[in-house]
């Protein structure tokens, strides 16, 4: 394998080229690990802020998931009559899913834990 045509025009020594090789190397390496005086870099302390975050959050939902009850709650099916299954049913030609029973269940809704107990 040969270098380019301008390299070999300009005959530019491998020791310049591997010393801006290893100054790219360097440069790349400083601009993706933003280090603060600390020795931790911004994404560490961004990473633990969004983890206590997600910690609380899933506490508060682990908390109130006992006391849940409403449709599609734990798995549980959500059955329409009169009006609701007429209007369902019209809606399912033109939207492809039953809106009104996604209407009705909750977006914080609890799902049933399907994992094997072992």
């Amino acid at each position: 394998m040969s270098l380019p045509r301008f390299l070999r025009r300009h005959r530019i020594s491998w020791k310049v080229l591997t010393f801006l090789a290893i100054c790219a190397c360097v440069a790349y390496y400083y601009s993706q690990n933003n280090v603060k005086a600390g020795g931790r870099s911004v994404e560490m302390e961004i990473s633990d802020d969004i983890m206590q975050l997600r910690r609380q959050r899933f506490e508060r939902y682990q908390n109130s998931e006992q006391s849940r009850e409403g449709p599609g709650e734990k798995g549980a099916g959500v059955h329409l009559t009169g009006k609701e299954k007429e209007r369902a049913d019209s809606l399912m030609d033109k939207e492809a899913f039953n809106i009104v029973a996604s209407d009705k269940i909750s977006l914080e809704r609890s799902v049933k834990d399907v994992r094997d107990s072992r």
